[in-house]
C-alpha cells in the first residue's frame, strides 16, 4: 500500500488525480477539493501529533477543512475500515448523537483514505488550540469544571446511544493484558486453578514470570471479580482519551473510532479517568511514579474526576459505581501491579484517593 499521506507533497498530488476522475463528479468532497484547485486555495498540513497507527494530513482553504487518515502500513488497515463501518452505520442508527462526532466524508477504498471533517477552522493554529482538551485554559478553574461536566454528559449520551447499536458488526474488544474468564466457569473452585480458566491466556502479552503471578491470592481475587462484573454486549469507544476528544463551545467531539467494537462501558470510563490523571497530575502513564507527583494537581484531579463522574452517572449513583470503576481501574493497571507488591499498594491507593474512597 502506498503511503500517499507521508508528506502535504504526496497528499496534494493524490487530490489533483481524485479530481481528475470524473466517475467522482457527484460527491461533495470532490466539488470543494476542485474549488480549492481552481482558486489555488489548498493548503496541506502534517499533523504531528499523529498516532503511531496512521498518517493524517489536514487539507483545508478559507471556508473548510478535512481531516485525511491513512494506515502507516496494510496489517493496520483492518482498524481504518473498522472506522469506516462506524461512520456508514452512524447515519441509520446514531443521528441522535451527530453533534458529537466528526463528520464522515468519503473512503478511498484502494489506498485505505479515511476523509472527515471536524468542524470548521481557517487555519491549524485554531485546530491545534481545540484538539488540546485543556492547555488552553489551564488558569481557569471555573472553564476547567465546566468542561469536565460537559464532557460527562456528552460521554453518558454517546454511550446510551452506542447501547442501542441493533446487530453484531463489531469484534469484542478486550486489552492484551486483561485476562478473560467465561461466566460459566466461574465458580467457588476457580481461584485455585485460575490459569486453566483464563480464555485468552496465550493471547496475553505478558512474560511467563507474570504470567505466573497471576494465580496468587491477590491478582486471582481481582481477575475473577473483574470477569463477574464486565459485560461484553456494550458498544464502546475502547481509545476515549482527553487527545481523542475536541471541545468546541458547548458540546465534545469524540474522534478516532478505529477500535470500536463490544466490551463494557466502564473499561471506556476508567480510560478517560487515567486520562484525566495522565494529562493533569502524572504527565507520564507510569502511576507507580506518582509519589512524585505535586499535591495540588493531584488534587485537582480528583476534582475533575467528580466532576466527570457526577455528571456521567449522576449525583445520586456515583457512589453506587465507585466500586465497579476501582475493579475496571486496577485491572487497567494489572501489567503494573503484576510487577510487584509494592506496586500492587502504590495503585491501589492512589486509585481509592482519586476516586474518594475512604
Amino acid at each position: 500500500m502506498k503511503q500517499i499521506l507521508s508528506n502535504s507533497y504526496r497528499t496534494i498530488e493524490f487530490l489533483i488525480g481524485y479530481i481528475s476522475n470524473s466517475d467522482s463528479r457527484e460527491e461533495f468532497f470532490f466539488s470543494i477539493v476542485k474549488e480549492m484547485y481552481q482558486k489555488q486555495d489548498m493548503t496541506c498540513f502534517e499533523l504531528t501529533q499523529s498516532s503511531s497507527r496512521n498518517l493524517v494530513q489536514i487539507v483545508q482553504h478559507s471556508s473548510t477543512s478535512f481531516i485525511l487518515k491513512q494506515p502507516v502500513d496494510l496489517m493496520k488497515s483492518e482498524w481504518i475500515k473498522n472506522e469506516r463501518n462506524f461512520w456508514l452505520s452512524i447515519t441509520s442508527h446514531f443521528s441522535q448523537i451527530e453533534h458529537l462526532l466528526p463528520q464522515y466524508v468519503k473512503f478511498f477504498d484502494s489506498e485505505n483514505i479515511l476523509v472527515s471533517k471536524y468542524f470548521d477552522f481557517p487555519t491549524l493554529e485554531m485546530y491545534m488550540k481545540r484538539l488540546v482538551f485543556l492547555k488552553k485554559v489551564e488558569g481557569n478553574i471555573s472553564e476547567v469544571t465546566r468542561r469536565f461536566s460537559v464532557l460527562g454528559k456528552d460521554c453518558r449520551a454517546l454511550h446510551e446511544a452506542l447501547k442501542k447499536y441493533p446487530t453484531n458488526q463489531f469484534k469484542f474488544q478486550s486489552s492484551v493484558y486483561v485476562p478473560l474468564i467465561p461466566k460459566e466457569l466461574i465458580d467457588e473452585k476457580v481461584q485455585e486453578n485460575i490459569l486453566c480458566s483464563i480464555s485468552n491466556l496465550e493471547c496475553l502479552k505478558y512474560l511467563s514470570a507474570e504470567i505466573k503471578m497471576l494465580s496468587s491470592n491477590d491478582i486471582s481475587a481481582l481477575i475473577i471479580e473483574y470477569n463477574q462484573l464486565r459485560v461484553d454486549n456494550e458498544l464502546i469507544h475502547f481509545d476515549l482519551r482527553l487527545n481523542n476528544i475536541l471541545f468546541n463551545d458547548n458540546n465534545c467531539i469524540f474522534l478516532d473510532w478505529e477500535m470500536i467494537g463490544y466490551g463494557d462501558c466502564f473499561w471506556d470510563v476508567v480510560t478517560l479517568l487515567n486520562s484525566i490523571v495522565n494529562v493533569m497530575a502524572f504527565d507520564t502513564d507510569r502511576i507507580e511514579a506518582s509519589a512524585n507527583v505535586d499535591s495540588s494537581k493531584l488534587t485537582l484531579a480528583k476534582n475533575m474526576i467528580q466532576v466527570f463522574l457526577k455528571s456521567y452517572f449522576g449525583d445520586e449513583n456515583v457512589e453506587h459505581n465507585l466500586p465497579k470503576i476501582l475493579i475496571f481501574w486496577r485491572m487497567f493497571y494489572l501489567r503494573t501491579i503484576l510487577k510487584s507488591s509494592e506496586n500492587n499498594a502504590i495503585v491501589s491507593n492512589i486509585l481509592t484517593q482519586l476516586l474518594g474512597i475512604q
